[in-house]
């Protein structure tokens, strides 16, 4: 198995320092790395998964579901969390986005609409009536360069229909 090390630079729409943070990703694995500097009051989480593919489910009273299989790129899902104060029930607030990066693939930029050439999907988990569930994201931009050792990317984006609490996500990974 191939194994990389990366060196993740994390920033998003806040003014938090940015921290550092060595991974190591074997082919095949789900890597999770928390995040410091996360929106007050916030848990944030970067997963990277090597080897993988995203599919829209839908199950039997029609509600949609994202799933993570085998496959052939690089699915990245960034998690912005907010619990609740404890003894409340489901009224936590959770945020994701997800993308796939292309095998081979050395650079991208997209705008809008084509920001599905990578299905940039976000998801709105929380006891909102009418905002909750999966939307694809065709309004914002996308800048990704990757090489052997770096890949970098930022993601500009807002979802029409609901509320969102991250607008920008840019990251900058050295591969070893």
């Amino acid at each position: 198995m191939l194994s990389l090390i990366l060196i993740v630079t994390i920033s998003c729409q806040t003014n938090n320092t940015v921290k550092d943070a060595t991974l190591t990703v074997t082919a095949n694995e789900n890597i999770v790395l928390t995040i410091d500097d996360c929106p007050e009051g916030g848990e944030c989480k970067l997963t990277l998964k090597d080897s993988a593919s995203m599919t829209m489910k839908e199950d039997s009273i029609g509600a949609e579901y994202l799933t993570i299989d085998k496959g052939d790129n690089m699915v990245v899902s960034y998690t912005y969390l907010k619990k609740s104060a404890e003894g409340i029930v489901d009224a936590d607030y959770r945020e994701t986005l997800h993308f796939e990066i292309p095998p081979n693939t050395t650079k991208l930029s997209l705008a809008d609409n084509d920001l599905q050439n990578v299905g940039l999907l976000f998801g709105k988990q929380c006891f909102c009536k009418g905002e909750a569930g999966y939307y694809k994201v065709i309004k914002g931009s996308l800048i990704l360069v990757k090489s052997e050792h770096e890949l970098t990317f930022d993601i500009s984006y807002s979802v029409a229909g609901t509320s969102q609490e991250i607008n920008r996500i840019s990251k900058k990974i050295q591969l070893k």
